[in-house]
């Protein structure tokens, strides 16, 4: 798992590190989508993470929110990359849906017709029921953060490669497929188990032009 960013972060740049729960086709669309995201910055919500004033832009904020943050748009996650001088963003289309866990889907575009999942567990709402506070973690494939058959265990892990019940191994990449919508569901609470793979996040502002110009204070 990336232990250098959080969940929500790391799907929005691509999906990496542990083998995760990954579809060709997506489980969910926007017509059966549930509650939304609010919409501008999101910051790790952690008692290490100093949170940014928020008169201060984005490319002053402290490391830990500036490198985990993300922006929420309608219907789209982006996540950055590069130095706060010459920021690239890449933005991922997402659905928010079911329960008990949340799921959150993402579009990876790079990766072509491809969607990564997780689990997300709403912790605060503002007033139009939108998320303002939430936990959020990676669906993965199964206990320990086992990596697919053909890739090499690291010294913690043990040849036996587990599954979740109701995932198959994807073809080519670090990555498994769900057989139906209770097995992603169930991959998903059963992955929330697995140490170091929950972290919070939560809603700071919206975006403001001096976010993204250069110079300033």
């Amino acid at each position: 798992m990336r232990s250098l960013m959080p969940a929500l972060a790391a799907l929005t740049l691509g999906l990496g590190g542990c083998a995760m729960v990954t579809s060709e086709t997506p489980w969910l669309t926007p017509e059966t989508g549930g509650a939304r995201l609010k919409t501008g910055w999101w910051i790790p919500d952690e008692a290490d993470c100093r949170a940014p004033r928020n008169d201060r832009p984005f490319r002053r904020w402290p490391a830990c929110a500036r490198d985990g943050a993300v922006l929420v748009r309608d219907g789209e996650i982006l996540g950055m990359t590069g130095a706060p001088a010459d920021v690239s963003w890449t933005a991922r289309a997402y659905v928010v849906g079911l329960r008990a866990p949340v799921v959150l889907q993402m579009r990876d575009a790079d990766e072509g017709t491809f969607y990564g999942y997780m689990g997300l567990e709403p912790v605060e709402t503002d007033a139009e029921g939108r998320m303002t506070r939430v936990r959020g973690w990676s669906g993965l494939c199964g206990p320990d953060g086992f990596r697919a058959p053909w890739s090499e265990p690291t010294p913690e892990q043990t040849v036996e490669r587990r599954l979740w019940p109701g995932l198959a191994w994807g073809e080519g990449k670090n990555s498994c497929t769900a057989a139906s919508l209770a097995a992603l569901q169930a991959s998903i609470a059963a992955s929330r188990t697995q140490e170091g793979n929950e972290r919070g996040y939560r809603w700071l502002r919206e975006a403001r032009a001096d976010d993204f110009a250069s110079g300033g204070r």
